[in-house]
């Protein structure tokens, strides 16, 4: 979520001259996107991230802990997909259709 989009909306300025490429939510008037990613990354903890779609819900946890200089090993990572009625998507054959407009 960009909330420097948001406030400058609920406050009424334009935001003309931001270089940020972030995007007003839907709710605020903005386009709606076709899916949403997050990201947990701290060092000493495992990184964790999830990707939002209209139709699933993705998520990824690494085995390995980020490192003091944010980096880690995607390594035998776990991960696993679940529908908008948090079911389990188990065959992996549908997994591409579902990531075709992730960039």
């Amino acid at each position: 979520m960009d909330y420097a989009h948001i406030l400058c909306k609920l406050a009424g300025i334009s935001d003309k001259r931001s270089k940020n490429d972030g995007n007003l939510p839907k709710f605020f008037g903005g386009k709606e996107k076709e899916y949403a990613i997050s990201q947990s990354m701290f060092p000493d903890r495992n990184y964790e991230a999830a990707i939002f779609g209209k139709t699933y819900k993705f998520y990824l946890k690494s085995k390995y802990l980020v490192g003091k200089d944010v980096r880690v090993s995607l390594e035998d990572c776990s991960y696993y997909i679940v529908d908008v009625d948090d079911k389990p998507i188990e065959d992996e054959r549908n997994f591409g259709r579902l990531f075709d407009k992730v960039e």
